[in-house]
C-alpha cells in the first residue's frame, strides 16, 4: 500500500523527502520504487519478483503421511503422540533428513489437530 502512495505522490510531482516523511520511508525507497517503475511498469513497482527462498521441508507427501501418523495410535507405552515422537517418527521412516518439532505443530494446527492433547480420527468424505 505505501509503494501505491509513493506512485501517486510521485504523480503529483511532489519531492522526494516530502514523500518520505509522508508515508514514513526514507528517500532511499522513494528512489528505488521510482527505478522500479521506469524499468518495469506499475506492477514492478508494486509488486516484488518471486523469490526462490528455501524448498519446503514438509511437502504434501509427508504431510498427508505425518497425519496419518498423528491420527493412528501412538505407539506401544505410550497414551498419544507428542511432537517429539511424530518428530521421530518422520526422521527413522526418511521422510525428511531434518524438521523441529515447531515445524510439525504449524502443520497439525492448520489441519485443526491435536494428538498431545486428543485421540484424532480421520474420517472419509464419501
Amino acid at each position: 500500500m505505501n509503494r501505491a502512495r509513493i506512485l501517486l505522490k510521485l504523480e503529483q510531482r511532489q519531492d522526494d523527502k516530502t514523500i518520505a516523511q509522508d508515508v514514513f520511508t526514507s528517500t532511499k525507497t522513494i528512489y528505488r520504487i521510482r527505478l522500479r517503475y521506469t524499468e518495469g511498469g506499475i506492477d514492478r513497482a508494486l509488486y516484488d519478483l518471486p523469490r526462490s527462498g528455501q524448498p519446503p521441508i514438509i511437502t504434501e507427501k509427508v504431510e498427508a503421511y505425518l497425519i496419518a501418523t498423528a491420527c493412528s495410535e501412538p505407539p506401544k507405552g505410550r497414551a498419544r503422540w507428542t511432537l517429539e515422537l511424530l518428530r521421530d517418527k518422520l526422521l527413522s521412516d526418511k521422510k525428511v533428513t531434518h524438521i523441529s518439532s515447531v515445524a510439525i505443530l504449524k502443520h497439525l494446527q492448520k489441519r485443526g489437530i491435536k494428538p498431545w492433547r486428543e485421540k484424532n480420527v480421520v474420517y472419509s468424505k464419501t
